[in-house]
């Protein structure tokens, strides 16, 4: 269960146009969200769809939550070999191609959570994200803080000399935001009630397409 886990990874990407037709979600619950459950170092893995949205365009279609243990935990996930193999066959088959990926989707980031994991989960959230501290979740919604910036280096190549794979947020432009509030919703009249999202940077309705049994 994600309670069991105080770290996750947000990562972000654009799908291309004919995806979901060619069979991409399917191909997502029998053969991608097993295949990285199964890699040590990984505690918990999930695939979801953004499905509306307050805030202009995110520059990704999709995002996963990838929980793990440690940062130690992290990078042996990571870099596992077999799983480096399979993203590169995943941006083959579902990603850009040779083609460059999107600034935003470069990276992915590494939160810590503050305060309590959510007391139930289900298929449908809402995120808000934005750059003021948030307060510690309550159990109906979780709160987390964006720490460090993940090198997707299966994409873009290895770090340059003298860098790291994971950098302080601190030195990093970030995905948008510094916190993600992340609250499990029974419906879209949840989103459907949020008239104006202030200064969030990230307000958005998503829905889980593959994970792990809750």
């Amino acid at each position: 269960m994600t309670t069991d886990f105080d770290l996750c990874v947000f990562l972000t990407y654009t799908l291309p146009a004919d995806a979901i037709a060619r069979g991409y979600e399917p191909w997502l619950r029998e053969t991608d969200n097993p295949f990285f459950n199964s890699i040590g170092g990984v505690g918990r893995y999930e695939n979801w769809r953004i499905e509306r949205m307050q805030t202009p365009s995110l520059g990704y279609t999709h995002y996963d939550f990838m929980f793990v243990a440690s940062e130690a935990e992290l990078r042996r996930g990571w870099f596992d070999a077999r799983l480096d193999a399979f993203r590169k066959g995943w941006i083959r088959k579902w990603g850009y191609g040779a083609a460059k990926p999107a600034a935003v989707n470069t990276f992915a980031y590494l939160m810590r959570r503050h305060g309590r994991a959510a007391s139930r989960r289900g298929d449908r959230v809402i995120l808000r994200g934005g750059n003021e501290a948030l307060a510690p979740g309550d159990g109906s919604r979780e709160s987390w803080e964006v720490i460090a910036a993940v090198r997707k280096h299966y994409a873009i190549g290895p770090a340059p000399a003298g860098d790291s794979w994971l950098t302080p947020i601190e030195r990093h432009p970030g995905p948008g935001f510094r916190w993600l509030g992340v609250a499990y919703v029974d419906d879209a009249a949840a989103f459907d009630a949020i008239a104006f999202c202030g200064n969030d940077t990230l307000c958005a309705e998503a829905t889980l397409i593959a994970a792990p049994t809750l």
